[in-house]
């Protein structure tokens, strides 16, 4: 259901909306059980769920007030939330969709992680280059430009470069502005976008780390689906829905398709060619023993341990590379300034 922009989503957090089923599992209404929440709240938070307490003055349903609310986004939330609410089970669905949010934000607290530090280490590197350029070489400039001083390649580049920045400061922010805005554009073109998706998931560590957290993630989502309705092909096609993964959801697509003309699950995702094989394994043992909710929890679990494996091992590797790459641009920056220095030192003698 598509939803028009300028309409205002509700915000709520996962301590509400846990406050909240704890408060339905007690009887109190939900109207009631929002507005004590909101009085902990303060500024913008408080705003949303009093506003989103208010829609249940009116008689709304659990779904049709959720709709106003950030869940609505993801389209599997809303669907477990109509099933839930026409069972009877709102309380139980809320609860688990809070436990899956908690595990979802600390998986991508754990990415979020792994990027930080490089991104650090690389704003150091750029200031110190700037600083170098900007400051270090000009003020040797007049000395390593002797006549009689022999330049190397390095200290005629960083000459130039030192020059220009200095000169051509605005040509050159506009053409670093113009440049980074070509690559935000040309990796939204569709078949950039797939290239790059595939070669990230034929990269053997990388792979694997990326479908520790997508699949993961999507394991959880089956897991919390089966629990309230048993139509697999279903939530195969809601997670298509969700992700943003265009091969993937290609993926996820195929697999509905093929369930919902009668074939089983572990025989569609063995048609897959980038959902991981322990998927099949964990859909055969779900199929003979009919406990597709307790296979995927297992298996989310699975994942969510491989996803620490790889990301320890991910930074053990990240260290060293950065550090060996800083040191070798270190010494270059250093040869380049020093050399014709050791030069000029030599004519003196």
């Amino acid at each position: 259901m598509k939803k028009n922009k300028k309409t205002k989503l509700y915000k709520i957090d996962r301590q509400s909306l846990k406050a909240l089923a704890h408060s339905i599992r007690a009887g109190i209404t939900p109207r009631d059980a929002l507005l004590y929440i909101a009085g902990s709240k303060r500024g913008m938070a408080k705003v949303d769920i009093i506003a989103f307490a208010d829609l249940f003055q009116f008689g709304i349903s659990y779904s049709g007030a959720f709709e106003k609310t950030v869940l609505s986004r993801s389209p599997l939330f809303m669907q477990i939330i109509r099933i839930s609410e026409s069972n009877g089970q709102i309380a139980i669905a809320l609860e688990m969709i809070v436990a899956h949010m908690y595990n979802s934000s600390r998986a991508k607290s754990q990415i979020l992680g792994l990027s930080i530090y490089p991104i650090i280490v690389l704003l150091m590197t750029i200031a110190f280059l700037l600083f170098a350029l900007l400051i270090i070489v000009p003020n040797i400039r007049d000395i390593i430009s002797m006549p009689g001083v022999v330049l190397n390649p390095i200290t005629k580049g960083l000459l130039y470069l030192s020059n220009t920045l200095i000169h051509n400061t605005f040509a050159v922010t506009g053409t670093l502005v113009c440049l980074i805005i070509s690559i935000l554009i040309f990796f939204r073109i569709k078949f950039v976008r797939n290239y790059i998706e595939r070669l990230a998931f034929g990269l053997p560590l990388l792979s694997d780390l990326i479908k520790s957290y997508i699949f993961g993630a999507f394991a959880a989502f089956v897991a919390l689906y089966v629990k309230f309705r048993s139509d697999i092909g279903t939530v195969f096609e809601l997670m298509s829905a969700v992700t943003r993964v265009s091969i993937i959801i290609r993926e996820f697509r195929a697999v509905a398709d093929l369930v919902k003309k009668g074939e089983g699950l572990s025989v569609s995702l063995s048609q897959s060619k980038y959902i991981p094989q322990i998927w099949i394994l964990f859909a055969t043992v779900a199929e003979r023993s009919s406990s597709y909710e307790e296979m995927f929890h297992q298996l989310a679990s699975h994942h969510k341990e491989s996803l620490d494996h790889y990301t320890k091992i991910y930074m053990k590797l990240l260290e060293p590379v950065l550090m060996i790459s800083i040191g070798v641009m270190v010494g270059l920056l250093a040869y380049g300034i020093l050399s014709p220095l050791y030069g000029l030192m030599n004519q003196i003698r």
